[in-house]
């Protein structure tokens, strides 16, 4: 476990954002090689000479300009975008939300259970296909965070919410699907969660059915 815990403190979930992300990157990760191969075919020396004559003298710069390019659209584009992603890291412990971003210069937001306001996800025709989707977590006077296609939403949200009821001094209720007044359910249907450090398997299927729009508060004010 690479966050830093808390004496006593215990991880419920932990996932990266939704991998669909790095779909434009892979396609990139492929054209940019094959794009510059035809090129290069296209500057071979003899072919080059033949279509060309009066640019003979520039095949070399021409070459070098093409592996160059690549090179840069590479890095610049589709390795970029898969260290953004690999950087990023949800985490959700019995106090907590770790938020962590970046690579070489990693930037880490800890946001206390018991500081959250409101909860909200969101997901568009795509996350509701790939069960992920968008956490807003209203801070109050603190500002707001938003935590980007969050692997199967739903759980999420509903473990964010038994965590935030324990933080702020509910109890489970009789079933163990009720925390504290004011509501919030735990769906017991499938899925898998690993605790106490483990893997989140953010693929298992569930039979829970989620709405466009999800709201929870839990009257902090």
């Amino acid at each position: 476990m690479r966050n830093r815990l808390f004496s006593g403190e215990q991880v419920i979930l932990q996932s990266r954002p939704q991998a669909r992300s790095l779909a434009m990157p892979a396609l990139a990760f492929i054209l940019i090689p094959a794009a510059a191969a035809y090129l290069l075919a296209v500057l071979r020396p003899t072919r080059f000479g033949e279509a060309f004559p009066q640019l003979a003298d520039w095949q070399p710069f021409l070459v070098t300009a093409v592996l160059v390019l690549a090179a840069a659209g590479e890095l610049l584009y589709p390795v970029r975008q898969w260290l953004r992603w690999a950087g990023t890291l949800y985490t959700l412990t019995d106090r907590r939300i770790i938020l962590r971003s970046g690579w070489l210069s990693r930037r880490r937001t800890d946001i206390p259970l018991e500081g959250i306001r409101h909860l909200q996800s969101r997901q568009d025709l795509l996350q509701r296909l790939l069960r992920s989707g968008t956490v807003h977590l209203d801070l109050g006077i603190e500002g707001s965070r938003s935590m980007r296609n969050v692997p199967e939403v739903a759980r999420f949200r509903e473990f964010a919410l038994a965590a935030m009821r324990r933080a702020g001094g509910g109890d489970l209720g009789p079933g163990g699907d009720r925390f504290g007044p004011g509501g919030g359910h735990l769906d017991q249907g499938g899925g898998r969660f690993e605790l106490a450090g483990g893997d989140w398997n953010p693929w298992r299927t569930h039979g829970e059915h989620t709405n466009n729009w999800e709201d929870v508060d839990h009257g902090r004010g």
